[in-house]
C-alpha cells in the first residue's frame, strides 16, 4: 500500500468515526430501549490499520540495497516490499460502570511479513524475508452519548482512549541464499517492549438480540523501546549509534462483533 493510498485511509477512518459522533449529538432522541448492550461484553475484531514502522523499512532498503549488488552466483536479487499496513487482530472486554461510561481492555496482535522465496535452480533456493509480529495490550475507558434508537434499531456514539502495552514485539530480517558450492546467511532477530497510548470514536449498533456491532476510528502512538539482538543481547541499531525501535502507531478503522456475556445494563 503506497503512502498516498496510507493516508486516504487514515482520513476517512477520521472522518468516519467523529462522522458518527457528529451524528449521535445531532439526532432526535427516541424514548425506547436505550440500551441492549449487557453490563460486560466481549468484542472480537478486525483492524486494518496504517504501520509507522519507520527503522523496519530503512532496514529492509538497506537490505534490498545489499541483496542487489550481490555477485555471481547469486546475481541481483529482486526486492522486496516495505510494510506500511497489516490487519490488527484483537479480543476486548468492555464493563459498563454506568450508563455513559464503559471501562475496556484488551489484546492483539500484528504480524505481517514481506519476502521472495525462490528455486532459481535445481539444488539452490533464495529466501529474502522481513516479518514483524507485535502483541499490543490496552486498557482504557470509553464515553457512551446518549442512545438514538428506532424501533428495534439502537445506535450509541462514543469516544474513548487510554493506554497501551506494545508486548512481545518480534522483528525479524535477511537472506539465505544456496547454491550448488555456495551458501550466503544472514538472518537477526531483534525483540523489544515500549508503551503508547490510543483514542478512538465510532458508533455502537444494537440490536435485540446478545449481539451487537461496534464501528470505530482508532488511532494509537506506540512503539517499542531499544530492540535487542535475541542471540546476542545485544542492543540493534540502525545506523551506528541510533537505536532500532520499532514503531506500530498508525490508524486504523475497526469492526468488531460484541458478544453480551454478563449482568443487566447499569441504569
Amino acid at each position: 500500500m503506497s503512502f498516498a493510498c496510507w493516508r486516504s485511509a487514515a482520513r476517512v477512518a477520521v472522518v468516519l468515526g467523529f462522522s458518527a459522533v457528529a451524528l449521535g449529538t445531532v439526532a432526535p432522541t427516541v424514548d425506547a430501549d436505550e440500551q441492549r448492550a449487557s453490563r460486560l461484553g466481549l468484542a472480537l475484531s478486525v483492524m486494518p490499520t496504517g504501520l509507522a514502522l519507520g527503522d523496519v523499512n530503512a532496514g529492509i532498503d538497506l537490505l534490498n540495497q545489499e541483496t542487489a549488488s550481490l555477485g555471481s552466483p547469486f546475481n541481483a536479487q529482486a526486492p522486496i516490499d516495505n510494510i506500511t499496513w497489516d490487519g490488527l487482530w484483537q479480543a476486548e472486554l468492555k464493563y459498563f460502570v454506568t450508563r455513559k461510561w464503559a471501562v475496556v481492555g484488551g489484546i492483539g496482535q500484528i504480524k505481517k511479513e514481506s519476502k521472495l522465496e525462490l528455486q532459481p535452480v535445481a539444488d539452490g533456493s533464495t529466501l529474502i524475508r522481513a516479518y514483524v509480529r507485535s502483541v499490543p495490550i490496552h486498557l482504557g475507558a470509553d464515553y457512551y452519548f446518549e442512545p438514538r434508537t428506532s424501533g428495534d434499531f439502537t445506535m450509541r456514539p462514543f469516544v474513548g482512549g487510554g493506554y497501551m502495552r506494545v508486548g512481545e514485539t518480534k522483528v525479524t530480517a535477511g537472506y539465505d541464499l544456496m547454491r550448488p558450492d555456495t551458501t550466503l546467511q544472514t538472518i537477526v532477530t531483534g525483540t523489544g517492549r515500549g508503551h503508547g497510548a490510543w483514542v478512538e470514536a465510532g458508533a455502537h449498533l444494537m440490536f435485540p438480540s446478545r449481539y451487537s456491532i461496534l464501528i470505530n476510528a482508532n488511532y494509537r502512538y506506540a512503539k517499542t523501546g531499544a530492540m535487542t539482538n535475541v542471540e546476542t543481547g545485544d542492543p540493534l541499531e540502525i545506523v551506528p549509534g541510533e537505536d532500532f525501535v520499532t514503531d506500530i502507531s498508525g490508524f486504523g478503522l475497526r469492526f468488531a462483533l460484541q458478544i453480551n456475556l454478563w449482568g443487566k445494563p447499569p441504569e
